[in-house]
């Protein structure tokens, strides 16, 4: 883990503008062997917790919306986090009304005017977009294993991706893709979307649309997230 751009991304994003989008830093310190870093106590953990059984439609957007507004900031300032889940949305304040903020800068990574791309496998499992994982650009593969596919680079649209991922989660309780070899099959054609559940749970068409947007196998086509702030789901 790259320390330095951690405390870098903490200590922009502690400022007082980014408050309510970011869990802030009130300090770090270093021993012989960590570094440590104190980090804004939000009692009521993470989002991962309330969302089992999924949560109303109209509650994911309150925290969808928030976590987007967040998101605009980062990239805007050249960061691509690289492991939302809802693990890493702290809540600051409980449902119905909503008040997430976005933790863990730990695997967050900022371009340099000559770097327009990044390489380095990261994230979690389920949340972490096809490209990361090498599914892409191998339409000749005959084979679902994820294992078989070619690493390239990536974007921020690895973020949206993992957005995508969280408001089916939020939704639903569950993940979009049980297994890499069923986001592989996903990927590459050889199965629809699977949105049965979103269906069971009536989600609105706008919701459906708004997923699928987010999920887009090749990266090129997902929306950019201020694209996401202006969907007539949000």
């Amino acid at each position: 883990m790259d320390y330095g751009q951690e405390l870098e991304a903490i200590a922009r994003f502690s400022k007082s503008q980014y408050r309510p989008f970011f869990v802030r830093s009130e300090g770090w310190f270093e021993t012989d062997e960590h570094i440590c870093i104190i980090m804004e106590l939000l009692p009521l953990g993470n989002l991962h917790h309330y969302i089992s059984s999924g949560l109303p439609e109209a509650e994911a957007v309150m925290i969808i919306s928030q976590v987007l507004q967040g998101l605009s900031h980062m990239h805007r300032a050249g960061y691509t986090h690289r492991d939302l889940k809802p693990q890493n949305l702290l809540i600051a304040q409980g449902g119905p009304q909503w008040k997430i903020k976005i933790a863990d800068f730990g695997l967050s990574k900022r371009l340099t005017q000559d770097a327009s791309s990044l390489r380095t496998v990261v994230g979690t499992a389920g949340f972490v977009a096809p490209e990361v994982q090498g599914l892409l650009f191998d339409d000749d593969s005959e084979s679902d294993d994820p294992e078989d596919g070619k690493t390239t680079s990536y974007t921020k649209a690895v973020d949206i991706w993992a957005v995508g991922v969280i408001t089916y989660n939020v939704l639903t309780g569950q993940l979009p893709f049980s297994t890499p070899r069923l986001l592989a099959k996903f990927v590459r054609g050889k199965i629809a979307f699977p949105g049965e559940e979103l269906n069971t749970r009536a989600i609105s068409e706008p919701g459906h649309r708004f997923i699928l947007e987010l999920l887009a196998p090749n990266p090129h086509e997902r929306l950019g997230v201020d694209e996401c702030l202006n969907h007539s789901w949000i």
